[in-house]
C-alpha cells in the first residue's frame, strides 16, 4: 500500500486508474491473482480513507477490502462475514458461502451447531482438512480428511489410505473420511453423519 498521510495529515484518496470509471476491475485483478496467499502492507487504517464522495467505486471497494483484510488478519471471523454480506445481495450469499472451499463450508456448519474448528491443520499427507475441538476436554475429538487433500498429499493409494490414517491414528487422532462428492450431493447427511461419530 504506497500511500500514507500527507503533511496535511489527511490521505489523498487519488489512487491513479483504481479512482477512474471501471476502476473496480482493477482491484479485482489484483487480489485475485495470488495462488495461496496475500499479504498487505500499509501504514494506514482503513477509516483514514475519506472515499464516500468519491464518484466511482474503486476508492471505496479497497477501503472496504482494507478493512476486509484487518479483520480476516484479526481473526474476526463475525466482521468478516459482515464485511461480505455488505457487498453481496442477500440472494447472492449462499452463492458465495458455496465458492468457498469444501472444509471452510464444513467448518462453518459445525460452528453454527456450536462446535470449534480449525481447518487444514498439520502438512503433507498428515494434514486434517476440518479438526473439532471440545473447550471441556481441551483436545481435538474429530478429524476430518477430505479426499482431496489426501489425494494431493500421495499419489500412492496405500499410502494414502492406510498408512497416512493409521499414523494420525497412533498419534491419538478419531479419523474420519469425508467425500466431497457426498457433501455436493447431500450436506445434510454428511453432517449428520459427522455428528454422530462425534456423540459415540
Amino acid at each position: 500500500m504506497g500511500y500514507a498521510i500527507g503533511e496535511n495529515g489527511k490521505v489523498n484518496a487519488h489512487f491513479g486508474s483504481l479512482s477512474a470509471d471501471g476502476g473496480e476491475n482493477r482491484l479485482n485483478v489484483a487480489i485475485t491473482r495470488a495462488k495461496k496467499k496475500i499479504f498487505v502492507i500499509t501504514s494506514i487504517e482503513p477509516e483514514e480513507l475519506k472515499v464516500d464522495n468519491t464518484k466511482n467505486n474503486g476508492p471505496k471497494l479497497f477501503k472496504t477490502y482494507l478493512s476486509y483484510v484487518r479483520a480476516v488478519a484479526s481473526g474476526k471471523k463475525k466482521e468478516t462475514e459482515i464485511i461480505l454480506s455488505s457487498l453481496c445481495p442477500a440472494k447472492d450469499t449462499q452463492k458465495l458461502s458455496a465458492l468457498m472451499p469444501v472444509e471452510e463450508q464444513i467448518a462453518g456448519e459445525l460452528e453454527k451447531l456450536g462446535y470449534r474448528t480449525e481447518t487444514n491443520l498439520g502438512e503433507g499427507a498428515d494434514r486434517i482438512s476440518v479438526a473439532v475441538y471440545d473447550k471441556k476436554s481441551d483436545k481435538y475429538v474429530l478429524g476430518l480428511q477430505l479426499d482431496k487433500e489426501v489425494m494431493e498429499a500421495s499419489s500412492n493409494a496405500l499410502e494414502r489410505d492406510v498408512f497416512g490414517t493409521q499414523f494420525l491414528t497412533r498419534h491419538g487422532w478419531e479419523i474420519m473420511r469425508v467425500w466431497s462428492r457426498d457433501w455436493w450431493h447431500d450436506r445434510k447427511s454428511v453432517i449428520s453423519s459427522i455428528i454422530e461419530r462425534l456423540s459415540g
